[in-house]
């Protein structure tokens, strides 16, 4: 049988191609077998390596944290004994190497490196203590494939000759076999059937069996002759098809040009849009609102409906424009709505009425389905529609005055143009009218200003203009001059000041602060207002109720931009972290108590000028940046921490009352003493009079929260505001800081001794410590010390940076030589 099989041209054609395939897939299967093992083999050290590097590597940040090199090296030495590890060594932080192990001088072919981190068990926040590298070599992944190469050839040659057998014998069973059953059925049977020709087919051939096949086809083209008179009936029957589609042709595009005629007679613009908004058909009112030629649907042609027409809800296209694709898709059904139109090769607008129908099937000329919507437009010109969209677009929904923006519209004109008539501009803003609202509620305040707006209508001529300039603000373009507008403004704050005004059981009053100024010949809308709003910052900053005219031609701004610009410097320099720390030394008046240090806090200016508290505290305490900045100088001590711990030095932080306010910002201060570790008592928070009397509560929660992780309290100035000894039952601290006030006349005002002896009793009872704040001369220190105070705060400040050197020296500097003023020590 094998030999009949090679004996056959086909299948002798299909064994050579199936061999040389063969031979090929065998070697390109055992190319990349080789390949994989030695990837697998080289993966497998490299994850081993990596293994033995995390099994260690809790225990080397154990060493590293305590420095204990010999363990260390005991350690590394272990890992490069495995036969894939060649050399280890493990860095400080500062990038310096620690200890090192194996044959530096070894081949290696990759390298691990991992960070040495110490987890914090409390706040789970991991420390950078320095870095291990390990050096691997993976020669030995080589010496195993070479090993298995062999067995890899043997395996893959064996299963190259079982599939190869395989193949030829379904080629037999699929391809030869059948091919000689179709020739002999040819032979047997296609000679019978009737023909013009006599079928002769060779008895032999040099060909192989497909050439055979085919010869035999061409030879039965005498089957095509009895299809031939079926043909010819087919086709006439294919003639009467295509009349009968010419005639449907025909009356499909005499239909469309009804329905052409039918929509250019609609006086409102249609537009037939696919659903991305190409325009698929339009009639001539749809010409007219594009204000296109008579060539119009040329023009339509490959165009998008935003590309011929602009629409919006209000005159002003940008402030609100209207996309018909996303707003056809944000709603479920069909819908009309109401707005402006323009073209867009015109500045014309008109108000319009756009009904938009969805989710409509269209054909096109291919008779396929186009899926879209059309957009029915209406001019709404001459409508009422018209006025009530032109009278809301002008006036204030609530007062029913003109609006801003109308005002500043009818502004702009009187400057624009050169006008010989005087006019006069009011700036009017009710005073704390915030105070209705948060009393009374929001209705109340729209209540108020409605019937202020009617008060001030009572005042104002035909030419006057008056508008509500938003919120609580109204403004007034008198057409008068300066002393007119004047009577008329004075009779607006009678009015106003005598409204009575009733809400539930509740009586409400208000007033008003004006400022007016005159236009001149070269005023633009920004001078003028600038005027108008100076004056009326003047009134209001002096307490309101009043009027107050600004003749200047020329605006202030500094008033307004200074503080604005100062606030903005200082919280950039807080953003790129400029803060300076400096450290100012209690000097213990008994030494068994701990050395403790105060933090101050500068700001240092791009030009590298220090800038001190009192220039940018006030600033950030009255804009409300103070909680940040406090957060941010805890942040920067983060670095110091470690020497803090070392030196065993105690610190004290001033905390603003702002920061006590709202939890988040004081649950951010807990965090970062969780994330620091201090000992207990190591760090003392400095909390003054006034924070303990406004935010009680506040405070209250603070102080449990913190005493919790460690933190004790100061109270801080004790004796210069309040000084109530009743608070002091509700509050626990731990230190009390006499206000300087009180001590540095101590020596020669028997009086303020006397206060200080009762603080300093108090504190007794207490159980509190006690430092006492400029204590500037050597009898002073005496006395201080003969009353039992535990500590003097001294004028002395260095900067934090100098934490790694702090010595006694620092803390025991000649107390008889303390400064008046503060002296940084460098």
């Amino acid at each position: 049988m094998l030999s009949n099989y090679f004996k056959q041209k086909l299948a002798n054609k299909i064994l050579k191609s199936t061999l040389t395939i063969s031979f090929v897939i065998t070697l390109i299967s055992i190319f990349f077998i080789a390949v994989t093992q030695h990837y697998n083999e080289t993966e497998s050290i490299l994850k081993n390596a990596k293994a033995v590097l995390s099994s260690q590597l809790i225990t080397v940040s154990k060493y590293v944290w305590f420095l204990d090199v010999d363990s260390l090296s005991i350690q590394l030495q272990t890992m490069t004994s495995n036969e894939s590890i060649t050399y280890g060594i493990i860095y400080h932080s500062d990038g310096r190497p620690l200890v090192a192990a194996g044959n530096a001088n070894a081949p290696f072919t990759h390298q691990i490196k991992e960070d040495i981190l110490y987890l914090n068990t409390i706040n789970q926040k991991p420390t950078r203590l320095g870095e291990i590298a390990l050096y691997i070599n993976t020669s030995l992944a080589k010496e195993s494939v070479k090993a298995n190469l062999l067995n890899i050839v043997l395996s893959q040659t064996i299963k190259a000759i079982i599939i190869t057998l395989l193949f030829l014998w379904l080629t037999h069973k699929i391809i030869i076999s059948p091919l000689e059953k179709i020739i002999d059925y040819i032979k047997n049977n296609l000679a019978m059937i009737s023909s013009s020709e006599t079928l002769i087919l060779p008895s032999q051939t040099d060909e192989d069996e497909l050439t055979v096949l085919a010869n035999t086809i061409i030879k039965s083209k005498c089957q095509l002759d009895a299809n031939y008179k079926l043909l010819q009936t087919q086709k006439e029957d294919l003639i009467a098809e295509i009349k009968l589609r010419h005639q449907a042709e025909h009356n499909e595009k005499h239909y469309s040009k009804q329905l052409m005629m039918t929509l250019n007679s609609l006086t409102d613009a249609v537009f037939s849009c696919t659903n991305d908004g190409y325009v698929l058909l339009t009639n001539k009112s749809a010409q007219r609102i594009a204000r296109l030629s008579n060539n119009y649907q040329d023009q339509f042609l490959k165009k998008y409906i935003y590309e011929l027409i602009s629409l919006s809800y209000t005159q002003d296209f940008n402030a609100s424009p209207i996309n018909l694709v996303d707003l056809k898709n944000s709603h479920a059904k069909s819908f009309t709505l109401y707005g402006f139109c323009k073209a867009k090769n015109s500045n014309y607008t008109f108000p319009v009425k756009i009904e938009i129908v969805k989710d409509l099937t269209f054909k096109n000329a291919a008779n396929e389905n186009i899926f879209g919507f059309i957009v029915i437009i209406r001019d709404e010109s001459d409508s009422e529609k018209l006025k009530e969209m032109t009278y809301n677009a002008t006036h204030d929904a609530l007062t029913h005055l003109y609006n801003r923006a109308y005002f500043n519209e009818q502004l702009g004109q009187v400057l624009q143009h050169p006008h010989d008539k005087k006019y006069t501009l009011a700036i009017i803003d009710l005073d704390k009218f915030k105070l209705i609202n948060d009393t009374c509620g929001h209705q109340a305040g729209d209540y108020v200003l409605k019937l202020t707006a009617e008060a001030m209508k009572k005042n104002i001529s035909s030419h006057d203009i008056l508008a509500r300039y938003g919120g609580d603000e109204f403004i007034i373009l008198f057409a008068s001059d300066s002393e007119e507008s004047l009577k008329r403004v004075k009779n607006i704050i009678y009015e106003i000041e005598n409204l009575n005004f009733t809400w539930g059981r509740k009586n409400l009053f208000i007033s008003c602060s004006i400022g007016i100024t005159p236009l001149y010949a070269d005023d633009t809308l920004e001078s003028v207002y600038s005027r108008a709003d100076a004056a009326c910052y003047q009134v209001k900053h002096d307490g309101g109720g009043v009027i107050q005219i600004n003749y200047t031609s020329k605006p202030h701004q500094a008033r307004f931009s200074e503080p604005f610009d100062a606030l903005r410097k200082i919280l950039d320099l807080i953003r790129v972290n400029n803060i300076t720390l400096y450290a100012q030394p209690l000097f213990r008046l008994d030494d068994s108590l701990p050395h403790r240090i105060e933090i101050l806090t500068r700001l240092k200016d791009w030009d590298n000028t220090i800038l001190m508290p009192k220039d940018f505290i006030p600033l950030l305490e009255e804009y409300y940046y103070m909680p940040k900045f406090d957060v941010a100088v805890l942040k920067n001590l983060e670095h110091y921490i470690p020497q803090i711990i070392a030196n065993n030095i105690t610190i004290n932080i001033n905390i603003s009352p702002l920061t006590l306010v709202k939890p988040s910002h004081t649950q951010e201060i807990l965090d970062l003493i969780r994330c620091y570790q201090l000992k207990p008592r190591q760090i003392c928070f400095e909390i003054t009079e006034n924070t303990i009397i406004k935010h009680k509560d506040h405070v209250i929660d603070f102080m449990n929260e913190a005493r919790k992780l460690g933190a004790i309290f100061a109270l801080d100035d004790f004796g210069s505001g309040y000084a109530s000894f009743g608070y002091l039952q509700h509050f626990y601290f731990d230190i009390i800081k006499i206000d300087g006030d009180l001590v540095k006349e101590i020596e020669y005002n028997e009086t303020m001794l006397t206060m200080v002896k009762s603080i300093q009793s108090l504190a007794i009872a207490l159980k509190a410590i006690t430092v006492a704040e400029q204590a500037n001369s050597k009898e002073a220190i005496l006395i201080l010390k003969n009353i039992g105070v535990h500590y003097i705060q001294s004028n002395y400040t260095y900067p934090v940076t100098h934490m790694d050197n702090i010595t006694l020296d620092h803390f025991n500097r000649s107390l008889a030589d303390l400064p008046e003023k503060q002296t940084i020590i460098e």
